[in-house]
């Protein structure tokens, strides 16, 4: 008898669009703060409008959770910078893609936050 092993064969690159609007184009910088319950894959690439902003990545490319051999899936939280740049005023999209390869590879987010600092705060002392 051979024992299971999951799901087997080959899947397509995995995106999850955000839309979001901005009053005015930022100044400074940004940064996509990610709190992920479980990864099985290795990297997430990021792109902001359409353009390739850069890879997360070092995920321990699988805890056995999204193919629920796991109850549990590693926590992972991550912080990527983005240049402010590339965000305009008006309607906005940030994609997260997970590469094409096995086809249990995926991401569960826990939350995802996109923070801008222009430098116009000040320290309360």
């Amino acid at each position: 008898m051979v024992p299971f092993r999951g799901v087997v064969g080959n899947g397509r690159v995995t995106p999850f669009t955000i839309t979001f609007d901005l009053p005015q184009v930022p100044k400074g910088k940004a940064m996509l703060r990610l709190s992920i319950c479980a990864a099985s894959t290795k990297s997430i690439d990021v792109s902001v409008n359409g353009q390739p902003a850069g890879k997360i990545d070092k995920f321990s490319g699988g805890d056995s959770t999204i193919t629920r051999h796991n109850m549990r899936g590693i926590w992972y939280e991550r912080e990527f910078p983005v240049d402010a740049s590339m965000l305009r005023e008006g309607t906005n999209t940030l994609t997260l893609a997970v590469p094409a390869g096995p086809i249990n590879n995926g991401v569960i987010y826990d939350y995802l936050r996109l923070e801008l600092d222009d430098g116009t705060a000040t320290a309360v002392r």
